[in-house]
């Protein structure tokens, strides 16, 4: 296999080597994003034919544990999509997905507690929020490359961020709206068909009710398919910032980690 050793990057090479990654490995990104989207995908084209409409507002409830699962075994697995691409292999669908799956407690455990982290700072007037945004940007990366435990894995992600919180909360940002623009189109694109929809236009209460829900679930099943699109660039962004604050802060020669990931 092929040494993995970071290098320090600027801000524009970070944001461009998430794009030319994405590119060089596109169907294997976009495939372990988009296949723990399928059952949802299945699930609303469900809802939309079978579902009665006395029990249509609950089926948002329904998906939410599946929704939770896959959102941190995607993120697991497309961080080890991003370092093996970055090492130049392609390692296919399966094995980033099995690799997620293996480390999907550990990423679940940490991505909750930075979660409440960022909400609880948010509370105390924003900015102690973002503090903790930046400070736990890396636990996905650090459990699935150096193999750690949730708690360690924070405190991996709160010492390589130390002295650039600033900068990788910039770099978070400009890449979360870079893929927050095609989130955004969908939705106008479902807000304009609402409004121009024969209901709509006539004011019958009854058509209104029915071509809401038929645009809710239109977009419930086109917004899986541009997350797939669009959250491998997040998370290869990412990855590429960890190993950059790897090389800022220690200048680490990654081969023997990557070498335990490829074992276990």
């Amino acid at each position: 296999m092929t040494t993995l050793t970071p290098r320090a990057l600027g801000f524009g090479e970070i944001l461009d080597g998430g794009f030319t990654l994405y590119r060089k490995n596109f169907s294997t990104f976009f495939g372990v994003a988009l296949a723990p989207q399928i059952p949802v995908i299945l699930y609303w084209i469900g809802v939309m034919a079978f579902v009665p409409a006395g029990i249509r507002d609950f089926a948002g409830f329904l998906i939410f544990p599946w929704t939770f699962f896959a959102t941190f075994l995607t993120l697991g697995a497309l961080c080890i999509v991003t370092v093996w691409t970055y090492e130049g292999q392609d390692p296919g669908v399966r094995a980033p997905l099995a690799a997620g799956l293996r480390a999907w407690f550990p990423v679940a455990i940490a991505g909750v507690l930075a979660w409440l982290s960022v909400m609880f700072g948010v509370l105390f007037f924003i900015l102690p929020g973002l503090f903790f945004l930046a400070s736990f940007f890396a636990f996905a990366p650090v459990v699935m490359v150096e193999q750690t435990g949730p708690l360690r894995a924070l405190q991996r992600s709160w010492d390589l961020s130390s002295g650039g919180r600033f900068r990788v909360l910039g770099i978070t940002l400009v890449a979360y709206l870079i893929i927050l623009i095609p989130m955004m189109a969908i939705s106008v694109v479902g807000v304009g068909v609402a409004v121009g929809s024969a209901g709509f236009a006539t004011g019958d209460p009854a058509a209104m009710q029915g071509a809401e829900f038929w645009i809710t679930g239109l977009l419930q099943i086109l917004g899986p398919v541009v997350s797939a699109l669009t959250w491998p660039f997040f998370v290869a962004v990412l990855t590429l910032l960890y190993l950059d604050r790897r090389a800022r802060t220690e200048a680490p020669d990654l081969e023997e980690a990557v070498g335990r990931l490829e074992g276990g």
